[in-house]
């Protein structure tokens, strides 16, 4: 079977943020630091944080599930033909 992917929204982080992820840290405490809000990664994360809660963690990857599942049962259907 062909490979299957599918990609996630994409969206510049303020220098910041990016700073510190390059330098090791990860998102989670970093984002909380930035957004000054405890668990930001167990809520509307990252995302919902620069969408001004538009679009949640949950959404984004949700939609990113559907899309590589879609594609798999279409690739598998396909075979059966």
């Amino acid at each position: 079977m062909d490979p299957i992917i599918a990609g996630g929204a994409r969206f510049l982080l303020p220098m910041e943020v990016e700073t510190r992820l390059r330098a090791g840290e990860e998102l989670g405490p970093v984002m909380n630091d930035f957004a000054k809000i405890e668990n930001v990664s167990k809520h509307d994360g990252a995302v919902g944080i620069f969408t001004n809660g538009l679009i949640n963690r949950v959404d984004m990857f949700t939609h990113l599930t559907k899309l590589l599942v879609g594609q798999y049962t279409y690739k598998k259907m396909q075979l059966k033909d």
